[in-house]
This record gives structure tokens, C-alpha cells and sequence, in this order.
């Protein structure tokens, strides 16, 4: 990875803040930072709701957001008068991750940052945002892959008037253990739908 970045995010989590990033693009896994342990991966969905074919997958992602086709701001430089700015369409994980990063701006509004460090300690807030998207915030279309693109497509709406875990429910949840608690979650899911198809198939 880049020298220091890990231990970068690692104190910015444990000072209280939610650290996010693209789950990278055109490649087939998880790229840094989005691989490291406490910083949150994000892929990229489509319109559809379905995966974009060019974002990067793994068990690290988790959560998706939309990311293909999306309207961003640019600019034009092939202009006599020079730089021209412009809105166009554009595909990738960054801004899957800027969606989400959206999302937890207004949830650290809604509620309140410093009442929410008073109730839960600003080195759990990233483990509180990683619970509610894990349990509340998020939608999950048919057929969706968890295994490779995280619980589900992110529902701000839902996030948002989700209730605060209890302070037990979250007392000895470190970062690292609630990003390990998404990828449990689904994996258990995984193989509870498995071992049912085995059964329902006789094996």
C-alpha cells in the first residue's frame, strides 16, 4: 500500500471519522485503500440495480451504490477560450463511494456528531455507520451478490430514519469487527441458502 496511509486511516477512524473508498475499477479485486481493514469499500450499481461490469468485487465491499452512468460535473478543455465547464456521464466506483460518502454526511447531521461521540466514543462512530448500513441502510434486489458487492445497494432514506443501535449492541464493536460483522452476515446468509438447496435437492 502507500507508506503510511494505513496507519493514516487508522487514526482518523479511531478520532472519529467514517473513512470510505473506491472499490477500484476495470480490475477484479479490491484495490488500497479500499482493501485495508478499517477503511469502508465501496462498489459501483447501475440503474438497473445490478453490478457495474467494470467495478472491482470481493468480500472487503460493503456496500454498493450507483456508480455507472452517473451525471458528474467537468470540464471541456479542447475549447478556443480554454477550460469549459460541463456535465456529462461517467462510470466508476469513486462515485459509488461518493454517494455513500453523501449518505454519511447527512447521517452525522441528523443525529448530531458530537452527540452521537457522546453516546457510543468517536472511535465506534465508524462501527455505528458500518451496523446501520449493514441492518438498515441498504436495499437488496434479487439474485444480489453479497459475497462479491457487499450487503446490498445503500438506502440513504432508510438510513436515515433507522433508530440508533443500543449502546450494548455496539460497546465492544471496534471498526474492524464491524466490517468483519457485515462480511459474517452475509456469509452466513450464504450458507444457510446453500444448505437448503442441498437439502431441497436431495444431497
Amino acid at each position: 500500500g502507500f507508506r503510511g496511509l494505513r496507519e493514516a486511516i487508522d487514526h482518523a477512524v479511531s478520532e472519529g471519522l467514517i473513512v470510505l473508498a473506491a472499490a477500484g475499477n476495470q480490475v477484479r479485486f479490491v484495490v488500497a485503500p479500499a482493501n485495508y481493514l478499517n477503511c469502508i469499500a465501496v462498489a459501483a450499481t447501475n440503474a438497473d440495480d445490478v453490478p457495474w461490469n467494470g467495478s472491482s468485487a470481493g468480500k472487503k465491499v460493503a456496500i454498493s451504490a450507483p456508480g455507472e452512468s452517473v451525471w458528474v460535473a467537468t470540464y471541456r478543455f479542447e475549447t478556443p477560450s480554454g477550460p469549459h465547464p460541463i456535465l456529462r456521464r461517467h462510470h466508476g466506483t469513486s462515485f459509488a463511494v461518493a454517494h455513500v460518502a453523501g449518505a454519511a454526511a447527512l447521517w452525522l447531521a441528523h443525529h448530531g456528531r458530537e452527540a452521537l461521540i457522546e453516546r457510543y466514543g468517536r472511535h465506534r462512530l465508524q462501527a455505528v455507520f458500518l451496523h446501520l448500513i449493514a441492518t438498515r441502510g441498504h436495499r437488496r434486489p434479487g439474485e444480489w451478490d453479497e459475497q462479491n458487492f457487499g450487503v446490498g445497494i445503500l438506502d440513504a432514506e432508510a438510513l436515515l430514519k433507522a433508530s440508533l443501535p443500543e449502546r450494548s449492541d455496539v460497546d465492544s464493536m471496534t471498526p474492524e469487527l464491524a466490517l468483519e460483522a457485515v462480511v459474517h452476515r452475509r456469509t452466513r446468509r450464504y450458507l444457510v441458502h446453500e444448505r437448503g438447496a442441498r437439502l431441497l435437492g436431495g444431497r
